[in-house]
């Protein structure tokens, strides 16, 4: 996830399309969508079901 030029290359040879990015390391800001693990769970589960609905 960190070399983009990598991650484009990629799904350009599988024809698929990048989502944004789930969080992994870190929650984010307490306003922000993964303010808690909870939230984090949430939002990546809901990140990778629209990815995969768009492929």
């Amino acid at each position: 996830m960190s070399n983009l030029k990598l991650l484009a290359q990629l799904s350009k040879d599988a024809g698929v399309t990048i989502g944004p990015a789930p969080y992994v390391d870190a929650l984010s800001r307490a306003d922000g969508p993964a303010a808690t693990y909870l939230q984090l769970m949430r939002h990546n589960i809901t990140q990778i079901a629209a990815g995969m609905a768009q492929n």
